[in-house]
């Protein structure tokens, strides 16, 4: 995608698909940690003791 006028693009495509798949594991990390925290989520998993090692 090419810059409009006055814009500058300043991140090519590695880094943007490096963000993105930080961003991904990041909300992996969110919903396992969830899943370990909260008792409603961790019901929804039924192998706790499998998550936690």
């Amino acid at each position: 995608m090419a810059p409009g006028p006055g814009l500058v693009r300043r991140f090519g495509r590695v880094p943007r698909w490096v963000h993105w798949s930080t961003a991904a594991l990041m909300g992996c990390c969110l919903l396992t940690g969830a899943t370990l925290y909260l008792p409603q989520l961790a019901r929804l998993v039924g192998r706790r003791q499998l998550v936690e090692t």
